[in-house]
């Protein structure tokens, strides 16, 4: 490695200054050999280094820009080298805090290389350094429920659509928040309805997400016409996300509450027009009571066939707070389900798979089995790093939580996001909130609650909205479900 190589930054990761430390996270869905899922704080002086490898600078130069460079000079250059084309990650020590890199986070300048200069912060100045504070300052997932205007009446839907409303919140305000993404990038913007079509403005949104790096898969139930296709080609879009849980009209009428025919036939010449348009497709069906037979599925899966499939995701419904519970399949569907998919995933010209489902034993296991789960359980990132926000600009911890009360932090039609983002919930820490169930009376309360979290969609949806105070469901100390979650 010589002083006058030019390197740059992986696109594949992100760097993002938050105030009293800084992210490098990896991005979600992207080809290329790097450390998926990877988050990790970092000094602010090593943002800086990283954000000067944009394909412009020399390895000189970058040295001398850098406060790290001023520190260290061009003993510097070590560090360089071990992240440059690394096949594994590497640690660096600094006082009592260690800071991970991951693999291949700088690359050698090619002629073919693709250099994205819009996923670096550019001031990482601070007045005090945090480490260990788990909320961000400023979170990296963020999912706005533009409306609750659908095509259908789905009779598993879990949103609360009661009443239908089109987006409450000002387009000015959704300006505002995307200027604020603007000089805190994300890793990912999520759009849920309703239906974002049928909001007046998508196309206005979809282009200043763009324009940020983040290019959210929008989700339809609408046949879409050859208008509304073409303008999606227009504002850039390469794929979307149709939603599709049957061929069989009868079944389409009751689960959808639409005209069977009338829409299969229509939602087929969408599909047929997005190949035209060299539009890719993702499939998401559902699987309820009324079509959970194997015959069902395998017609189902043999006509996406025919169009510009990359990806069909079958999916069981889950439990709804605002319907009736009639449609949910049984444990043993889901199980001859699951298995049929395992059996027939290579048969297609697309990728089909089954997300993962809560394991029985995590929730109807012995107290052994139970703690085996509960201890190994992913970190909850609602109201941590991911925020929810609502139709009418209520900002949330996560889907699962929505419009209940206890989880809202506020408004952004009162207050910008960043300042509705850092509101402290102390109710959810301090255990006294919990004396009318086991966590009130529990040793393990403060790091279970300050370390890993529990779900709050679990226990939301396990023992009603009521109930927020009780324990996971797949905590031993927990009690027998009122609502099946698996």
């Amino acid at each position: 490695m010589t002083e006058t190589e030019i390197l740059y930054l992986n696109p594949n990761y992100l760097i993002r200054h938050d105030e009293t430390r800084s992210l490098l996270c990896a991005r979600h869905e992207n080809d290329g050999n790097y450390s998926k899922g990877f988050f990790s704080f970092i000094h602010p002086y090593y943002a800086e280094l990283l954000a000067l490898f944009n394909g412009g600078n020399t390895i000189e130069e970058v040295i001398a820009r850098t406060h790290l460079g001023i520190k260290f000079g061009r003993k510097i250059i070590e560090f360089i080298n071990k992240i440059t084309e690394n096949e594994k990650s590497y640690k660096v020590e600094w006082g009592d805090t260690q800071f991970l890199f991951p693999k291949n986070l700088l690359l050698r300048k090619s002629d073919d290389c693709i250099i994205d200069k819009n996923i670096i912060s550019t001031d990482f100045s601070f007045k005090n350094l945090d480490f260990k504070t788990s909320k961000l300052n400023f979170p990296i997932y963020i999912t706005y429920m533009i409306n609750t205007v659908c095509y259908t009446d789905c009779i598993y839907c879990y949103a609360d659509c009661r009443v239908r409303k089109k987006r409450q919140l000002p387009i000015k305000k959704v300006m505002e928040l995307l200027d604020e993404i603007e000089e805190s990038p994300i890793l990912d913007f999520t759009i849920m309805g309703g239906e974002f079509l049928l909001d007046e403005n998508w196309e206005m949104i979809l282009s200043r997400l763009h324009q940020l790096n983040l290019f959210p898969v929008i989700s339809t139930k609408i046949p879409i016409s050859e208008d509304i296709i073409r303008r999606l080609k227009k504002v850039g879009v390469k794929k979307i996300q149709i939603s599709l849980d049957s061929i069989n009209p009868k079944v389409l009428s009751r689960l959808l509450k639409v005209d069977g025919e009338k829409y299969l036939l229509n939602m087929r010449r969408t599909l047929l027009l997005l190949k035209e348009y060299g539009i890719r497709v993702k499939i998401n069906s559902v699987f309820t009571h009324y079509n959970c037979s194997i015959d069902e599925l395998s017609k189902l899966l043999d006509f996406f066939s025919e169009f510009s499939v990359d990806s069909v995701t079958v999916i069981p419904a889950g439990i709804s707070m605002y319907k009736s519970l009639e449609y949910m399949p049984s444990e043993e569907a889901i199980n001859s389900i699951t298995e049929y998919i395992e059996k027939v995933k290579d048969n297609y010209n697309y990728t089909l798979s089954m997300p993962y489902a809560i394991p029985k034993d995590s929730i109807e296991g012995t107290a052994l089995q139970k703690d085996k789960y509960f201890t190994n359980r992913s970190l909850c990132t609602g109201n941590l790093w991911q925020a929810f926000i609502m139709p009418n600009g209520d900002v949330t911890f996560c889907e699962g939580t929505m419009s209940h009360p206890s989880f809202v932090l506020g408004n952004i039609c009162d207050r910008p996001f960043r300042e509705v983002w850092k509101t402290i919930m102390p109710q959810f820490l301090n255990q006294d909130y919990y004396n009318k169930s086991a966590c009130g009376n529990c040793p393990d309360f403060e790091s279970c609650h300050t370390e890993k979290g529990v779900c709050w969609k679990y226990i939301i949806q396990g023992y009603g909205g009521e109930n927020v105070y009780y324990p996971d469901p797949r905590c031993p100390k927990a009690l027998a479900l009122k609502n099946r979650i698996y």
